[in-house]
């Protein structure tokens, strides 16, 4: 109906709202965290959605939640929560049944009104469903002349669409196939051959005109498009190379793709430095699903979705602290939708080896990027019987243990990451547990342990680190400048922004707290080696990856 169009309309009038996109969503509990991240928040210590309240609390605006059909009893909770913390906020939603709250308003958007019986030709392009008919066939056949005849059979076959706005355009996107009379033939007999009777007239139509138009596509493009439609949150050009090498079809990746951007079953949506990004409507991947289960392929697109992304956790992880970090970054965020949905696909299949690649792996670019939710999968992952004597169960631990200490709670770091080592095997496993434990040292002022296990998280190391940055600073505050500065100069700094930034942090601190002035005797400087009390270190030990890898770090109170 048209739904989502006119609420971002709306949106895009009501100044300082906030749109959240539901669609990408297969998790209940991600919508606080997707809210979050609408809300354009950054790291959250403490309850995710208490964070978002305070936010919304502070001025009044719209906030729009589209697409929440499948998510309507969590969206329910939500919106009943924001109304009631926030009396300034209005929630607009787009959604095909009411969420039943005591103060809802319900808008139901009408059908695009029909051409009438007329003689009179001229008057039908300023019909609505016609206009919408004909402004589509000019973005897919520029220059068309549709003459008299042409515009009475547009009429007929927007009257038999009855003059819902998707079922429109998805029609007149065969237009570089199909003159309109035999388009309005066509769709004639396909509506008759898929109607589904028992469902509602509006949905009845919609689907017939999603499936009319996946049935004009080749056996290959069929197969494309629902193995895709697995695909949460869009997917780029090298991961439809990928899935259709793995189902070898006879014509190429990139022309198959480009005829499903063509059928209107794909949208190609333009991103920064030129690239291109591909999606689908949700009601397209919904109908994909179901071709899915209908052919008996489910199981081989989940298992395919599942390996993407535990392959996508692996490459993150070796990128991640390179001279390529910052790719990394963007392609995590760009990919966090569909990494949720195989996240709980995996857990709701009960597969732990991927779900543990995907938790352990994702660990390092969700701490220095602040993806709350991602970093808090380990957590997830510590409840599963399963887990214990896991290759991995140390890593998991101490992945835990990290995400611990980014929410500010050193003790329960320090508890995790010493059951972490204990499980640990060596390598990855035991820099991360030592890592958290040399935290949680930090924390609670126990300078020598800090350095210490920070030093041996270094030498569990296979690649560049963030250690011992931690140890240098326990140095410093444990009265040991000299060592500090030995321990910072062994961070493999190099050309990795967040590496370097992170030296230049240490490097400063040790700087800093040489110069401060000496206790009783103003205005003279003295060496001074132990940190205040009240001034020890926040949960971060140096800058954000990615866009804010070049910021300065926060100034300290003197």
């Amino acid at each position: 109906m048209g739904k989502t169009r006119l609420a971002r309309e709306l949106a895009r009038r009501a100044e300082g709202s906030t749109s959240l996109m539901l669609a990408p969503l297969t998790d209940h509990g991600a919508l606080p965290h997707a809210l979050a991240a609408a809300l354009r928040l950054g790291s959250v210590s403490g309850d995710v959605l208490t964070a978002c309240l305070d936010v919304l609390a502070g001025e009044p605006r719209l906030v729009l939640l589209d697409n929440c059909e499948h998510l309507i009893d969590a969206v329910r909770d939500l919106a009943a929560t924001v109304l009631e913390h926030c009396p300034g906020t209005t929630v607009l939603t787009t959604t095909r049944e009411p969420l039943g709250l005591p103060v809802e308003t319900v808008v139901r958007l009408a059908s695009l009104p029909l051409p009438q019986g007329t003689d009179d030709i001229t008057l039908l392009p300023a019909v609505p469903s016609v206009a919408v008919f004909l402004d589509r066939a000019a973005r897919v056949c520029p220059g068309l002349d549709l003459g008299p005849d042409g515009l009475r059979h547009v009429a007929d076959i927007v009257r038999r669409l009855e003059g819902l706005p998707l079922a429109i355009e998805l029609a007149a996107g065969r237009l570089p196939t199909f003159a309109p009379a035999a388009l309005a033939a066509r769709l004639d007999r396909s509506l008759d051959l898929l109607g589904a009777r028992g469902l509602p007239p509006r949905h009845r139509t919609l689907r017939a005109t999603v499936a009319w138009s996946y049935d004009l596509l080749t056996d290959d493009e069929q197969r494309l498009f629902r193995h895709l439609s697995v695909f949460a949150d869009g997917f780029d050009l090298l991961t439809v190379e990928a899935v259709a090498a793995d189902l070898g079809p006879d014509g190429d990746a990139g022309d198959l793709l480009a005829r499903l951007v063509d059928a209107s079953m794909v949208e190609a949506v333009p991103e920064p430095a030129g690239l291109m990004r591909y999606r689908m409507l949700y009601t397209l991947r919904a109908y994909g699903r179901d071709r899915l289960v209908a052919a008996g392929e489910d199981d081989a697109a989940d298992d395919r979705l599942v390996c993407w992304a535990v392959d996508l956790a692996v490459w993150a992880e070796a990128t991640a602290l390179t001279a390529r970090e910052s790719l990394a970054d963007a392609v995590v965020r760009r990919e966090r939708g569909t990494l949720r949905a195989a996240w709980r696909l995996a857990r709701d299949r009960g597969d732990l080896d991927a779900a543990v690649v995907m938790a352990t792996r994702l660990s390092e670019a969700a701490t220095w990027g602040d993806l709350v939710e991602m970093r808090g999968w380990p957590v997830e992952l510590l409840d599963d019987p399963a887990l214990a004597g896991h290759p991995e169960e140390g890593r998991v631990w101490g992945s835990a243990a990290q995400d611990a200490y980014m929410r500010g709670d050193a003790r329960q770091a320090d508890r995790l990451a010493r059951v972490g080592l204990a499980r640990a095997r060596p390598g990855a496993a035991r820099r991360f547990c030592l890592s958290s434990l040399a935290q949680a040292d930090l924390a609670r002022g126990a300078w020598d342990d800090a350095a210490t296990h920070d030093e041996a998280a270094l030498a569990e190391a296979d690649g560049p680190c963030p250690q011992p940055g931690v140890g240098a600073l326990g140095a410093l505050y444990g009265g040991h400048p000299d060592r500090a500065r030995e321990l910072v100069s062994r961070l493999p700094a190099g050309d990795v922004p967040t590496l370097r930034g992170l030296a230049a942090y240490v490097t400063a601190e040790i700087d800093s707290v040489g110069r401060r002035p000496s206790p009783g005797r103003p205005g003279r400087t003295e060496p001074s080696t132990r940190r205040p009390a009240g001034e020890g270190p926040g949960p971060r030990t140096g800058p954000r990856a990615g866009a804010g890898s070049d910021r300065a770090p926060p100034r300290r109170r003197r």
